[in-house]
């Protein structure tokens, strides 16, 4: 009868016993049970199962992990992805509510006021411009180990292209000089001067900071 064990040999008297069935949630490879549980037989089987479920094969066992590899791939590029938008719209939406007022504002109060350049200001410009190039600096330090580059003229390249993306000066601001009404020559003229200036600035920190601390000796 299904369910029931037979009569052990030579025990006459012993009951068949029906079989409970085993609480264990875990899938065996074989597609068989994992048994009876414990002291429902004649002799308790030792160990959690008295059928041992067979070991994951290699094969298996890299097919989960190519699997949680991708998934973890996956999720990392929907996490940035959803990161790069709410970014974007935020500083978007902060920039187009604040120009009204702060261009009134400004005007309001620069009423009867001439700007100009002369060398005393360019002198305090030149003092303070350290401050980009700590920065830079910092920010090469904190990043060199992540670049998938090694050569430090490659290194800075990349993060002066990280940087004009960060500024919307690799693309966006061309295509808006563009939009309203620039001419060509000009925009390539203007935005030129970003494309060259950053670039060239994060190559000499990265080659300065690679030749006085070489990432091998740190």
């Amino acid at each position: 009868m299904a369910g029931q064990l037979p009569r052990v040999a030579g025990c006459s008297t012993c009951p068949r016993v029906r079989v409970r069935p085993n609480p264990s949630l875990e899938r065996t490879s074989t597609g068989m049970a994992l048994g009876p549980r414990d002291s429902v037989v004649h002799h308790p089987p030792r160990g959690p199962s008295a059928m041992p479920v067979a070991a994951r094969s290699a094969q298996t066992l890299g097919r989960i992990e190519q699997h949680c590899a991708c998934m973890h791939v996956s999720r990392k590029f929907v996490a940035g992805l959803v990161a790069s938008v709410a970014a974007a719209v935020t500083g978007f939406v902060i920039h187009v509510g604040s120009q009204p007022w702060v261009q009134i504002w400004v005007t309001e109060h620069m009423q009867g006021r001439a700007v100009g350049a002369s060398w005393d200001v360019r002198y305090v410009a030149l003092a303070t411009s350290i401050e980009v190039g700590v920065g830079l600096t910092l920010l090469y330090a904190l990043v060199r180990q992540a670049m998938p580059v090694k050569s430090p003229v490659l290194r800075g390249l990349l993060l002066g292209v990280i940087l004009l993306a960060v500024m919307g000066r690799l693309v966006r601001q061309p295509i808006m000089n563009l939009l309203i009404g620039n001419p060509l020559s000009v925009v390539i003229v203007q935005d030129g001067i970003s494309w060259v200036l950053w670039p060239t600035v994060c190559v000499v920190v990265a080659t300065v900071f690679e030749r006085l601390a070489p990432q091998n000796a740190a």
